[in-house]
């Protein structure tokens, strides 16, 4: 009975890393458009702000300097979802394997 509690702990340390890793490929396909905006605050200082001619030249310049920050986001999204899933599908066999088991009446 332990053994079964271990692999359903671990089960759902799965969904959350798979769940974290969904959220690293969201958020990677939103900075190209998030990132410049937030960068603004750092670039310009209050009055160059408030001047929007200076505003939305900065801001296209850092749109057109994209960082590149995204793929980075992406691989440990899919790294993390990937490896996510091996270990659900693992766990899943694990779980069926200890069901065959104490069906047959044998300790897993």
């Amino acid at each position: 009975m332990a053994a079964r509690k271990h692999v359903q702990i671990a089960g759902l340390c799965l969904i959350g890393a798979l769940l974290g890793g969904l959220a690293c490929v969201f958020l990677g396909s939103q900075l190209d458009t998030i990132l410049p905006h937030f960068l603004l605050d750092h670039v310009l200082s209050p009055e160059e702000l408030r001047d929007e001619a200076i505003r939305d030249r900065t801001l296209e310049a850092l749109k057109a300097a994209k960082s590149g920050h995204a793929r980075y986001w992406y691989l440990v999204g899919g790294l993390l979802v990937i490896i996510s899933g091996v270990g659900l599908w693992a766990i899943s066999a694990e779980m069926r394997r200890q069901e065959e088991a104490s069906d047959s009446g044998r300790s897993p």
